[in-house]
C-alpha cells in the first residue's frame, strides 16, 4: 500500500462509515482512540507527517472491529489486506 493522501482519506472515510469521528489536534500526544458521552472519536496529533497519521490510523483500525457492512467494496478490500498482513505477522 503506498502511503498517500488518497490512502489518508480512504481509512478516514472507512472509519467515518463505520461511527467513528477523526479529529486533528494540536498538543503533546501522539493520538489514539477515546469514547466520549457515547461518541467514538479518534484524535491524532495534528503536527504528525502524512505517513504517521496514515500509521496511525491503520494501527487503530486493526485493533477496532469494524462492522464491514457499513463499507463500500473499495474499504472492504483494504481492510481485508490489512488484516491478511496482520495475519502474516502473527
Amino acid at each position: 500500500m503506498k502511503l498517500t493522501t488518497k490512502l489518508l482519506t480512504r481509512l478516514e472515510d472507512m472509519l467515518k462509515r463505520s461511527g467513528y469521528r477523526v479529529r486533528y489536534e494540536r498538543g503533546a500526544f501522539s493520538g489514539g482512540f477515546c469514547v466520549l458521552k457515547q461518541q467514538r472519536i479518534i484524535v491524532l496529533n495534528k503536527v504528525f507527517t502524512l505517513e504517521s497519521r496514515i500509521n496511525m490510523l491503520l494501527d487503530l483500525i486493526m485493533g477496532l472491529d469494524l462492522d464491514e457492512q457499513n463499507l463500500d467494496d473499495d474499504q472492504r478490500q483494504i481492510l481485508t489486506q490489512l488484516r491478511q498482513t496482520k495475519l502474516d505477522l502473527q
